[in-house]
């Protein structure tokens, strides 16, 4: 896990929002689950191997699109975003800590409004089912909109009706990274 910048045991957990490492934690599972159940060895090669490629080819558009952002730091809603960070060269200006511990007080908005302003952010994120009272705040200041993005940490029955998934979730998060840095 990577570590956080502030104290020692603030880790982030949140490994699954990047498609690199995500792979990495696929080929950890795999190996896993055939050295436990040999008898489903091709059930689970079949599936891995659906979601390496679907993995590694979301990796390479991120890489890719990513690269050419013209802005290299995006407002995040929490300190969730050290993975996109560190395999896509995207700063995070996180609006609270790793859990969401940390708030925004007055203070912090008004330095991530200032920070957002001298490097030409407009956009914030906000996490989708939850609120964007604080980023509708912030982008009043900056001429922005609020743009939602995905923790990926469960899918709602919404999600599923329109027939999201963890890799169509990944992809509309690109997307809205893009969005948020150009």
């Amino acid at each position: 896990l990577i570590s956080g910048k502030e104290e020692a045991h603030d880790h982030d957990p949140h490994f699954w929002i990047s498609p690199k490492e995500a792979s990495i934690q696929a080929d950890n599972i795999y190996n896993a689950l055939i050295s436990l159940d040999k008898e489903n060895e091709n059930y689970f090669k079949e599936n891995y191997e659906s979601l390496k490629n679907d993995l590694n080819a979301l990796d390479q558009e991120y890489t890719e699109k990513l690269s050419h952002s013209k802005i290299k730091k995006m407002i995040v809603p929490h300190k969730a975003f050290s993975y996109i960070e560190r395999d896509y060269g995207i700063q995070q200006i996180p609006l609270s800590g790793v859990h969401g511990e940390g708030g925004l007080d007055m203070a912090k908005m008004k330095n991530i409004i200032e920070e957002a302003k001298t490097q030409g952010i407009t956009d914030v994120l906000y996490e989708e089912g939850s609120s964007s009272e604080t980023a509708e705040a912030i982008v009043k200041e900056t001429g922005g909109k609020s743009i939602p993005i995905y923790s990926l940490e469960g899918i709602s029955q919404e999600q599923v009706d329109a027939k999201e998934d963890y890799i169509s979730l990944l992809r509309k998060n690109l997307e809205h990274f893009i969005e948020a840095t150009n």
